[in-house]
């Protein structure tokens, strides 16, 4: 089942996997990271390290990944 969240395509029928854009749910926030699975824990990972205020979100009891991120729509100029 496929759902749009601003420009994004989000499939909430495929199970997520390390490397992937997913649209989870952590402490209240609605979050667009990357997951990873680094030394047997899942992390939210930013795709912007220039920005020192996009912190990675170690997934914890209350997270929940709500849906893979497939497609990215943009309006041309």
């Amino acid at each position: 089942r496929q759902m749009c969240i601003r420009d994004r395509v989000v499939d909430r029928s495929l199970k997520a996997r390390s490397g992937q854009i997913v649209v989870a749910v952590s402490d209240g926030d609605m979050l667009v990271k990357r997951l990873k699975r680094q030394k047997g824990q899942w992390w939210l990972i930013p795709d912007a390290p220039d920005h020192s205020e996009f912190q990675p979100v170690l997934m914890g009891e209350g997270s929940e990944i709500w849906g893979v991120v497939k497609n990215v729509i943009r309006n041309l100029p």
